[in-house]
């Protein structure tokens, strides 16, 4: 059976013949489903006397994902003179939902240590490779270590980009780490999108887990 998107515009071809001695004029319609969910409307044409032709019938897939008898019906001086089932259904399928961002990398790194008003942190930046075809205005990022310390940074994209997108992330963050050690982690980034109208949204998110090793490296 033929598969087709949900709202796609397609154009069926039907052979018509007119058998008789003169010619005619006809109208026909074909549609999917006997509620006629998708419909070419009514289609004029004329065929002259011995005349096989084939008619284009233009018409919308409807937008609701399922099967679709398709049938065709003939008239002549407004009488019905063929109704016609054709021999495959239509199938329509669900889109394929749109590729909104890939991550390639997602990582904390740039691990460094200060001192700050006699407290010890530990700084984090991020780096990320994202591929993309919608225009990104900022990324959003949530740090969590050991499952204690958690931590967020924004960065902006002014203006918004897309493609291979490239870079750090951002500002860096403060964990309140002391002892140098391995600690499991979470990096969650949340992308956001810039649409049309200035607005911006959420366009996907993207978490990795692992683990990373703390030196006391100070700056």
């Amino acid at each position: 059976m033929p598969e087709f998107d949900p709202g796609e515009p397609r154009t069926a071809i039907a052979p018509m013949s007119n058998p008789t001695a003169r010619g005619f004029d006809y109208t026909a319609e074909l549609y999917l489903g006997l509620l006629k969910v998708a419909s070419s409307g009514v289609i004029p044409f004329s065929l002259a006397a011995g005349e096989t032709r084939n008619i284009s019938f233009p018409l919308t897939m409807p937008s609701a994902q399922g099967i679709y008898p398709v049938y065709l019906d003939v008239f002549s001086n407004g009488q019905l003179i063929g109704a016609y089932t054709a021999t495959e259904d239509v199938v329509i399928v669900p889109e394929e939902p749109e590729a909104i961002c890939e991550f390639s990398q997602l990582y904390p790194s740039n691990f460094s240590q200060r001192e700050y008003y006699q407290f010890i942190q530990t700084r984090v930046t991020f780096n990320w490779d994202i591929i993309t075809e919608r225009q990104i205005a900022m990324l959003g990022f949530t740090f969590l270590v050991s499952g204690k310390a958690a931590v967020g940074t924004n960065t902006g994209m002014n203006p918004p980009a897309k493609g291979n997108l490239r870079a750090s992330g951002g500002d860096p963050v403060y964990v309140g780490l002391h002892e140098e050690g391995d600690y499991p982690f979470e990096l969650e980034c949340r992308v956001v999108c810039y649409e049309e109208g200035g607005s911006v949204g959420l366009c996907c998110t993207h978490k990795v887990t692992g683990i990373v090793h703390w030196s006391p490296i100070f700056e």
